[in-house]
């Protein structure tokens, strides 16, 4: 990663940027998670927005799996966009 900008290649070797809006590190699961967008939109208009663990030992993106982890970063990206208003 660097300039906010995370690079991802796909299973077809397909390489995309995607711009970093946020990194946290949540003290209740002791995981580092990164958030990014690929800059489209959906049908609705609403910015294409995604999440994933961040695996700082072997440079790796995880799937976040626990319903709890969604609620805080959902939680945060409000509070992140409420500020802007």
């Amino acid at each position: 990663m660097k300039d906010n900008i995370l690079k991802l290649t796909d299973n077809l070797g397909n390489t995309k940027e995607y711009e970093i809006l946020m990194t946290l590190k949540m003290e209740e699961t002791n995981k580092n998670y990164i958030i990014y967008t690929d800059n489209t939109s959906d049908l609705d208009g609403i910015l294409n927005i995604y999440a994933s663990i961040y695996n700082i030992e072997n440079n790796k993106l995880e799937d976040i799996k626990t319903d709890r982890e969604w609620d805080i970063i959902h939680e945060l990206l409000e509070r992140n966009m409420n500020k802007g208003k």
